[in-house]
């Protein structure tokens, strides 16, 4: 299940970034971040899946960046309100 999910939310993550990318004039400038942030959380459960040590590590390294990224993003949609 867990593998499912992190492939989907891969997926998802790296075809927001990639259409944010293309279509700059229409989409915030926030969104390739979101795009990224969605990213490594899939990257962070597929870590997960792997059953050593260094994937665990992995794992959270990945999931701090989407953490970063996430506050990032919030940051500057309050700032703009």
């Amino acid at each position: 299940m867990q593998f499912w999910l992190g492939s989907f939310v891969f997926v998802a993550g790296a075809v927001l970034w990639y259409v944010s990318r293309r279509e700059a004039v229409i989409v915030p400038p926030w969104m390739p971040r979101l795009g990224i942030a969605v990213t490594s959380l899939g990257l962070s459960t597929l870590a997960a899946t792997q059953p050593t040590v260094a994937w665990k590590i992995s794992s959270i390294c990945f999931s701090l960046v989407a953490i970063i990224l996430l506050i990032s993003v919030i940051k500057e949609n309050l700032r703009r309100r």
